[in-house]
């Protein structure tokens, strides 16, 4: 691995796309996950697996954006998740839990996977994993080499992006946009890349549970 953490993707990203082995141990990685739930005790809560805390979800030289995106929004997909074992037995909560999975599946026309209801409470979590990076006061975050142009949150939403890539239905080399249908329901996207109103990443109608 290189020096900086862009080379660290540089090179991660070569070898995925060359090794067709790395492909199907991120798959692996993938369908585990990066916790366990506990939703069905007295005390629910959710426990990290050891390797959540590894390259690229997890590193002690990582800027705060990095990690809060990374193990960050995992851990606030846990807490979504939690979130929903608790309130959909409501009825008004679940009407709302319905209306949200409903949009997230005609948002797009890819098929939402990863596990369970994650996927469909992914721009809450997102947007939980941001409000507690700016809370970090991200905007004195130290800028990443070679990234210097991308504004703390703009990095953010890339590194976000990054642990989100998932191997495409296509060949190697092509992509189906997984992050496209969770950022473009996250107003602080667009906010943070001054995407025009009406735009894909920018629409005028949003899946938002909160």
């Amino acid at each position: 691995m290189g020096e900086s953490l862009v080379a660290n993707w540089q090179l991660a990203a070569q070898g995925s796309f060359l090794n067709p082995s790395s492909w199907r141990l991120s798959k692996v990685i993938q369908e585990l996950g990066l916790y366990v739930l506990h939703a069905d005790t007295e005390e629910p809560d959710a426990s990290l697996l050891p390797y959540a805390f590894s390259f690229p979800y997890f590193d002690h030289g990582a800027t705060d954006a990095l990690n809060y995106a990374g193990i960050g929004s995992r851990v606030a997909e846990a807490l979504s998740q939690l979130f929903f074992s608790a309130y959909f037995t409501s009825p008004e909560a679940l009407d709302a839990f319905k209306n949200q999975f409903h949009c997230m599946e005609n948002s797009t026309s890819n098929k939402i996977y990863r596990r369970s209801y994650a996927p469909y409470l992914e721009p809450l979590s997102l947007k939980t994993a941001l409000y507690a990076y700016r809370a970090r006061n991200a905007a004195t975050d130290v800028r990443v080499r070679g990234l210097e142009f991308l504004t703390p949150e703009q990095l953010f939403f890339v590194a976000a992006c990054y642990v989100r890539c998932v191997r495409p239905s296509g060949p190697p080399g092509t992509v189906d946009g997984q992050c496209d249908k969770t950022f473009q329901h996250v107003a602080e996207f667009a906010d943070a890349f001054q995407c025009a109103p009406g735009t894909r990443m920018n629409p005028s109608h949003r899946c938002e549970l909160l």
